[in-house]
């Protein structure tokens, strides 16, 4: 890896693959990381086996929770004191934790990915742990990405760097299986399963910069999810898949999609597809300057950021999407 000065190491234990995966995972990093100062938490793993390690590290006194927002405390904790970088192992919520408090004390710090969780899928992730073996780490790049950031009635929510959704589920595991946890309860403390329903209904509406774009009264949709573009090459010169986004085309790093399916959730079997064909997606690009709002949700429905519930919603509620263009710098490997 790269030598940097400063490093902050933060580590989500409850990610995805489980506390005894990443056990696997932090030793090799920690073997890997080169820092003039590296930066650890006190009373975590990661201090646990850097201490077992024989690693020198500076201590951070801070207590810390196995939910979010002990990962934005660390992560802010760090950055007051000075970090260049961090590191953290986690899945695409625990890295948006950290990208956002890094957005929030200015942006100067960069981030470094290391996928651990029940998915590993967004643009945050550098390489996934089981893969630190086989990957020379020497070589990194620095590179910018976008963001769709969340508004609701004027107060600002966060930012998502894969996905942005409108659900009473998100993703979760237990006893090692990747299960839906009901969104809204999350808020009251309780972790439990709950089936995948939609959110909207006749009266959910979709606006671009004022202008009425879906109206679930007159084509009806089960589903609304919004994502920034930061790869537009997958989508790009195929006939069907990339016509599957039409944002690469339309000249947007932003794309909300209206589907007349339940399509973000733990399973879904050929069989419900086929019963519901054809499938329909409805699809509004943004980008710069562009205001998407979106009304009308039921009571239940969360806003999902990368996987991590951010703000339960009521039925008067109004949700508005901008994108926010190379908000956060990120290593990537050459």
């Amino acid at each position: 890896m790269t030598r940097f000065e400063r490093v902050g190491l933060i580590v989500h234990p409850a990610a995805g693959r489980g506390e005894g995966a990443i056990r696997e995972i932090l030793p090799v990093l920690l073997a890997t990381i080169k820092a003039e100062a590296v930066f650890i938490v006190t009373g975590t793993l990661e201090a646990e086996i850097a201490e077992e390690m024989g690693i020198r590290f500076t201590p951070v006194e801070l207590p810390f929770s196995r939910d979010f927002s002990g990962i934005t405390s660390a992560s802010d904790a760090m950055i007051s004191r000075g970090v260049d970088t961090i590191v953290g192992v986690g899945g695409d919520g625990t890295l948006c934790a950290i990208a956002n408090s890094i957005i929030a004390h200015g942006g100067k710090a960069r981030l470094i990915g290391i996928g651990a969780g029940s998915s590993n899928v967004g643009p945050l992730v550098t390489i996934c742990g089981e893969d630190l073996k086989k990957f020379d780490l020497e070589h990194l790049t620095e590179q910018a990405v976008h963001g769709v950031a969340v508004t609701v009635n004027k107060a600002f929510k966060g930012i998502a760097f894969n996905d942005v959704t409108f659900s009473n589920i998100f993703f979760g595991t237990k006893d090692g299986k990747r299960v839906d946890l009901d969104a809204y309860a999350i808020f009251e403390g309780v972790r439990r399963e709950v089936e995948p329903h939609s959110v909207c209904g006749e009266t959910t509406k979709v606006y671009k910069n004022g202008r009425l774009m879906i109206d679930a009264s007159v084509t009806p949709i089960e589903q609304i999810i919004a994502s920034p573009i930061n790869d537009p090459l997958p989508y790009s010169g195929k006939a069907v898949s990339g016509l599957l986004c039409w944002g690469p085309y339309l000249g947007k790093d932003g794309v909300l999609a209206a589907a007349n399916t339940i399509l973000i959730r733990t399973y879904i079997d050929t069989s419900t597809l086929t019963a519901l064909e054809p499938l329909c997606l409805r699809q509004v690009g943004f980008g710069d300057g562009d205001t998407i709002t979106v009304t009308g949700l039921k009571h239940g429905a969360v806003v999902i950021a990368d996987g991590n519930p951010i703000c339960p919603l009521s039925p008067g509620d109004r949700v508005t999407l901008r994108l926010k263009r190379s908000v956060l710098r990120v290593y990537k490997l050459t």
